[in-house]
């Protein structure tokens, strides 16, 4: 990533991402971005919510070009302490990246 490149961390909050836009502005699909999400997994949540967050998480990287000198995109979820699941660096094609972020299990707390 260049110098100009873009770091963002994205804590999702369940009850927020009903309400959340899901389609980002279709110039930005094609800028280098590392993006990384932060889960909540505690068992507050439970397990619809949690899919909830998995679900935005897949359609906003769909909305990208995932490749290692495009958007890449790292998640870790949290309860009483973070477990990263994989880093921004780690899946480096969509098809690599959805098919991860739908083995992210629900650990429930």
């Amino acid at each position: 990533m260049s110098a100009s490149a873009l770091l963002l961390l994205v804590l999702v909050v369940p009850g927020l991402v009903q309400s959340a836009p899901t389609t980002p502005a279709t110039t930005c699909g094609t800028n280098p971005a590392d993006i990384h999400f932060l889960l909540d997994s505690s068992g507050s949540v439970q397990l619809a919510n949690f899919q909830t967050q998995l679900d935005f998480v897949k359609k906003f990287a769909n909305s990208f070009d995932i490749s290692p000198t495009g958007v890449q995109i790292g998640v870790t979820t949290f309860s009483t302490t973070p477990h990263n699941e994989f880093w921004m660096n780690t899946h480096t094609t969509k098809a690599a990246l959805i098919k991860a972020i739908d083995g992210i299990q629900y650990p429930g707390g």
